[in-house]
């Protein structure tokens, strides 16, 4: 009977150490803007958020409209990424358009540096991404408006 205890315990314990091994390696999905409003508090951690990526001739790049005076932009660093796209988008993904910006709903996991910040006119947060997954194909991004003097209507 003691034998049997012993063995029931330790197979609970193993089920439960894998359990938590799954769940420590597999952080939730956040939206961004909790990541990017919280940006200490996550800072040097591997996190997993749902945003936009923005796809520049040369860079990968997430922008929400997470606060009302500050843009809350992070770059996406792709070149150690395990895996990119799920969907056969990747060819749109890497080489875009010159010149031209897209798009797309993705899930972007990997660790996040909040003390990033290349100053006004750069992201301010990075991720070195290990995973990007995209929900929806890359289409075309809207250029952001501005106003008569020429001033940049949203961030």
């Amino acid at each position: 009977m003691k034998r049997l205890i012993k063995v029931a315990a330790i197979v609970i314990a193993f089920v439960l150490g894998l359990a938590g091994s799954f769940i420590w390696q597999n952080p939730p999905t956040l939206p961004y803007c909790e990541v990017a409003r919280n940006g200490e508090r996550y800072h040097n951690k591997i996190i997993r958020v749902k945003a936009t990526l923005f796809l520049g001739s040369d860079s990968f790049y997430i922008y929400e409209d997470c606060d009302p005076v500050e843009a809350l932009a992070s770059l996406v660093h792709v070149s150690g990424a395990n895996e990119i796209d799920i969907a056969g988008e990747a060819n749109q993904l890497l080489v875009p358009a010159q010149g031209s910006l897209k798009k797309a709903d993705a899930i972007i996991e990997g660790r996040f540096n909040a003390k990033f910040s290349l100053g006004c006119y750069g992201p301010k947060y990075r991720i070195a991404a290990s995973k990007v997954e995209l929900l929806a194909p890359v289409s075309d991004a809207t250029p952001p408006l501005f106003n008569e003097e020429g001033l940049r209507m949203k961030h």
